[in-house]
């Protein structure tokens, strides 16, 4: 039944444009354990790689031993949340998490 739920989960995510706070929080027993956040943090990571390419400017600097998986996209994910709701109570859950992301890797991993 589990499996079922994810996959409904999964391709109804998967065709959508982006995943509100509120969005992520309903569903999140289903998403932390999916390749969601593996695949959302490894465009995140090529969007960096493209960025520096073509701007010569990284968009963040994780240690270069230091491998990423989902788990990690998703405490750095949760703990933006939990930043936002506490900085911004009325308006963090409507934002995507995608760009919570974002944000989170860059405050996280700044480039010196």
């Amino acid at each position: 039944m589990k499996l079922i739920i994810s996959l409904t989960l999964f391709f109804s995510i998967s065709i959508s444009n982006a995943m509100t706070v509120a969005e992520y929080l309903k569903n999140k027993a289903y998403l932390d354990n999916s390749g969601y956040f593996e695949g959302l943090g490894n465009g995140v990571s090529w969007a960096s790689t493209w960025f520096d390419v073509y701007h010569n400017k990284k968009m963040y600097c994780p240690p270069d031993k230091m491998a990423m998986y989902g788990n990690n996209y998703v405490d750095f994910l949760n703990r933006e949340i939990e930043h936002r709701k506490i900085n911004e109570p009325k308006a963090y859950m409507k934002l995507h998490i995608e760009y919570l992301l974002i944000e989170s890797l860059i405050k996280t991993f700044p480039c010196k």
